[in-house]
């Protein structure tokens, strides 16, 4: 221990006396002396498991740094692949197993349930055998996605680990991660964990490691993926409705149809704040033809408009209401608005307050007073009610992972609920006061960081931040527990987004407005990112 002391000593007050206390974790030679002085004390070697990302033996450090700057340039593409998997693989899923997506067989599988043979809303996802059918590509591109992981950790492995709004974006992701799928086992009604629940955070581990590589690539592909997923889905909607479409006569909103749009996804309420996604790239960073331009807003609101979503539709009108107030502003003043301090506070105050609505009307429905009636929210007060009397049964830890599966349902008798369809109370039926607390920081945390961002990135972390909050209240938006579906995408864009660097070369590209066309280019410096 005194060998550590006197080293450090020695290491401060050289770099002090010279005028600057240098930083040390980019300097293999230091690190390596410094960790094998640690390694030769045996009471200090768990000192090592406090590390979020492991630190090798001191001979790896250089092989690593080698790596880095040989292949250093593999780390953009490579989260380019990422995000292309995860936009693509369900619709090729749809398109070469000609079955459609939606059900809970589907779910089942990416949690890591084993499948049983079941019909499903007049759906029938099985063989004729009565097997359950497979999924090979989610399988195969949920395989790929880990190896990619491991390769950008691997390849990022000697960068700091990071500081300020980065360090706390990652601080309150773990936090989430460990409150709402780790504590809630050994404390819960069944202890159930799988390895698949760990794939989510390895990928956010490696896209934050990487995060020096920018927010552009991945804005790329995402937007040409969507934009390529919408044309199709419109395509099968009319050359094959089978897949695409759900006639069902309660959820229908719009007159002269009988039919839901699904698209190539799962469901229409997660499909729609796609297509708004698609809708939002595509006008902070332009694709270079005005043609694939309005190509993207025409496919995008067709979708919005036949998935008849509220949920959605409440997000673009927000989003459209505010990128068009702001850009009004922005275009007479020359920068981009930025909230002061307080009245972020004040909006992530309000936004929490909102998020815990549904969770008190299903606390006064145990009480006998309600707020929401069945007929306003199609049947999610009943969830909720069931969600809020299970976590009263389990106030602290929750259930656990095991509720809203198949027998839990069955017990409540809400078979067709396969989650709480509300993110609070989602997290407090299956993790208790613990994971409920984890997600209001997770959420309080991406509130900040977008709002303090909205001048930098031109409104996109706010409208990102909007797509996923506007769901919290009848849907769950943020899902730990795998990676192929369509609630990863939004949260992984606005994550590394919080978490690259303050340059954000995203700011790069005209603001699309209504009124000026011909701004639709991929070139051009706002004077806030000029500056």
């Amino acid at each position: 221990m005194r060998k550590i002391v006197l080293y450090l000593q020695y290491e401060v007050s050289s770099n002090y006396s010279q005028g600057a206390i240098h930083r040390q974790r980019g300097d293999a030679a230091t690190a390596g002396r410094l960790w094998k002085a640690i390694c030769e004390q045996p009471s200090l070697r768990w000192l090592a498991l406090l590390s979020i990302v492991p630190r090798p033996h001191p001979k790896g450090l250089p092989l690593l740094q080698t790596a880095n700057s040989k292949f250093g340039w593999l780390s953009d593409p490579i989260n380019r692949i990422i995000v292309a998997l995860i936009v693509l693989s369900p619709p090729l899923m749809v398109i070469a197993g000609g079955r459609s997506l939606y059900g809970e067989e589907y779910f089942r599988l990416l949690e890591g349930y084993e499948q049983t043979a079941a019909t499903i809303h007049g759906f029938n996802y099985f063989a004729s055998t009565g097997e359950a059918v497979d999924f090979p590509i989610v399988r195969w591109s949920t395989g790929l996605i880990v190896m990619l992981s491991v390769a950008l950790i691997g390849l990022n492995f000697t960068k700091r680990i990071g500081s300020g709004r980065a360090l706390a974006v990652l601080g309150s992701l773990l936090t989430f991660y460990v409150t709402n799928l780790i504590l809630c086992v050994p404390f819960g009604v069944g202890a159930y964990f799988d390895r698949s629940f760990l794939y989510p955070l390895l990928m956010f581990v490696a896209v934050y490691v990487s995060r020096d590589d920018g927010i552009d690539g991945m804005i790329d592909t995402a937007k040409w993926c969507l934009l390529l997923v919408m044309i199709a889905s419109l395509i099968m909607a009319i050359t094959n409705p089978e897949l695409t479409r759900r006639v069902y006569e309660p959820e229908v909103r719009l007159p002269l149809i009988d039919f839901r749009l699904f698209g190539l996804g799962e469901h229409a309420n997660t499909f729609a704040p796609l297509a708004l996604t698609l809708a939002v790239l595509t006008a902070h960073r332009p694709f270079p033809m005005p043609w694939l331009n309005i190509t993207s807003f025409v496919c995008a609101s067709i979708v919005i408009l036949l998935a008849q979503s509220q949920t959605a539709w409440v997000s673009t009108t927000i989003v459209v209401t505010g990128s068009l107030l702001f850009g009004y502003r922005a275009g007479r003043t020359g920068r981009w608005p930025q909230p002061s301090a307080t009245v972020i506070n004040v909006v992530t105050a309000v936004i929490v307050f909102l998020i815990c609505i549904p969770a008190l009307n299903a606390f006064l429905a145990t009480r006998g007073v309600q707020i929401f009636d069945n007929t306003s929210f199609t049947g999610r007060p009943e969830v909720w009610n069931a969600a809020m009397e299970t976590y009263l049964a389990h106030p602290i830890f929750g259930y656990g992972l095991l509720a809203w599966e198949r027998e839990f349902r069955q017990a409540i008798y809400l078979s067709w609920a396969v989650h709480a369809h509300n993110q609070l109370l989602q997290s407090l039926s299956t993790a208790g006061t613990v994971g409920g607390i984890g997600l209001l920081v997770y959420v309080v945390t991406l509130s900040r960081g977008a709002l303090s961002l909205n001048s930098a990135t031109r409104g996109l972390a706010p409208a990102l931040l909007t797509i996923i909050l506007m769901r919290f209240p009848g849907e769950v938006s943020i899902n730990m527990r795998s990676i192929i579906t369509s609630d990863t995408l939004v949260p992984l864009l606005l994550f590394r987004l919080l978490v690259s660097p303050e340059k954000i070369e995203m700011a790069k590209g005209a603001f699309v407005t209504a009124l000026d066309i011909s701004s639709w280019r991929p070139a051009g410096l706002l004077p806030e990112a000029a500056e």
